[in-house]
């Protein structure tokens, strides 16, 4: 559960956050909508430790201090992927290298494929040699094999 209270964000003198009490079950399916510039960006990157010190407004899972291995448990997901210019293993390989992971690594990437129904020859290609379709999916796949929470 991440719980937030009294989350205020000014960007440029306007008042994009402005948030009283909101509560966030990690089990369930969460959707962030908003027009342009309505600080949904903003919002994640806060979650994500990306923008400013907010950690007395934000609670992970009863605690507001989370040491670097709790943040990493937290995985941002963009709508437009980001995938480095290599390979699709080489981007599953650095990503899991950045968390920390080094077990079970290729049961990892095999079963977030699996479980995106993606066939493992996308791992030899690259990010220009897929469609946006299998982009967006491949960058879920990553996400879901650090197993983040």
């Amino acid at each position: 559960m991440i719980e937030i209270s009294n989350l205020f964000f000014n960007y440029q003198n306007k008042e994009v956050l402005k948030i009283k009490n909101l509560k966030l079950d990690t089990s369930k399916i969460s959707i962030l909508m908003g027009t342009n510039g309505s600080g949904k960006s903003t919002f994640l990157r806060i979650l994500k430790f990306l923008e400013g010190d907010f950690s007395k407004n934000i609670s992970y899972f009863g605690n507001f201090k989370l040491n670097n291995k709790q943040k990493r448990e937290i995985y941002l997901l963009f709508p437009e992927p980001i995938l480095l210019n290599r390979s699709v293993r080489a981007n599953f390989l650095f990503t899991l290298k950045t968390y920390g992971i080094k077990e079970d690594i290729e049961e990892r990437i095999k079963e977030s494929l699996m479980f995106l129904n993606l066939d493992e020859s996308l791992l030899s290609k690259y990010p220009n040699e897929l469609s946006s379709g299998q982009s967006q999916k491949i960058a879920f796949a990553i996400a879901l094999s650090v197993r983040a929470k």
